[in-house]
């Protein structure tokens, strides 16, 4: 049921922003890793070939986290599945049919 009183659900007025003062000015955390990671794997050709490489090590042990990682780096990543959710104007009607006549049906 709907809140019906509307209270506690608009922390902010309309128009109002939730993050007045935005991002912070200076350099992106990305920007900031990227330049650490630069600094840090110069043995390597480059950082981006030692974390594949640290990758396939993880893999090759069997690290489902890194086989995970490389698949969705080389194969695309699974779609996400869509949620099918309803309202009170639009309710969402499931029918169960059971094919194993072993399981009791509820009626």
């Amino acid at each position: 049921m709907a809140n019906p009183t509307g209270k506690g659900l608009r922390p902010y007025k309309p128009g109002q922003s939730g993050n007045p003062g935005g991002r912070p000015k200076g350099q992106s955390f990305a920007a900031i890793l990227r330049d650490l990671l630069d600094r840090e794997h110069r043995k390597a050709p480059d950082w981006r070939s030692a974390v594949a490489a640290k990758a396939l090590e993880l893999a090759a042990r069997g690290d489902l986290d890194a086989i995970k990682w490389i698949a969705d780096r080389t194969d695309g990543r699974v779609a996400e599945r869509q949620v099918v959710a309803g309202d009170d104007e639009h309710p969402v009607r499931v029918e169960v049919t059971y094919r194993d006549e072993t399981i009791p049906r509820e009626r």
